[in-house]
């Protein structure tokens, strides 16, 4: 059984080359620029997109915005080199699930944030999404926690 699909929208090759080596039971697609990854959200209907909030086409968390505006449904997990509070609320109160530092461990701990959040979409895992701080470079779902 393969794992989800995720749209990663990253501008870095070398990121999305780490993240293709390092996520197991992922299966990624990359888009490198906002407007790429529209137009792919279409055709892959990915269960996941992942995305930078720094793109050359544009920036922050209105990324996170027009993702979810052109994909309804679909989870959006947010990666940026700086996860700070505040950009972590603003991602979650655009619509994100999650908000991961890019510099965090690569552990499984972001493929987790990935599968949680595609099997919640399905309903094969938890409802009702709300963050959790999982170490301090994660956010992400968790049905019994406290926002």
């Amino acid at each position: 059984m393969t794992g989800p699909s995720v749209l990663l929208v990253e501008d870095s090759p070398e990121y999305f080359r780490l993240l293709e080596l390092t996520l197991e039971g992922v299966e990624l697609a990359p888009a490198r620029s906002l407007g790429e990854a529209v137009a792919l959200l279409r055709e892959l209907r990915p269960d996941v997109v992942a995305t930078d909030l720094n793109l050359p086409d544009a920036a922050g968390v209105d990324i996170v915005r027009r993702l979810v505006a052109a994909a309804p449904g679909v989870p959006v997990v947010a990666l940026s080199g700086v996860v700070m509070d505040d950009t972590r609320r603003e991602a979650l109160a655009a619509g994100a699930v999650a908000a991961v530092e890019k510099g965090g461990e690569l552990d499984g701990s972001l493929a987790a944030v990935l599968r949680d959040a595609a099997a919640a979409r399905t309903g094969a895992g938890p409802h009702g999404l709300k963050p959790v701080r999982r170490g301090a470079d994660h956010l992400c779902a968790d049905a019994d926690a406290d926002a």
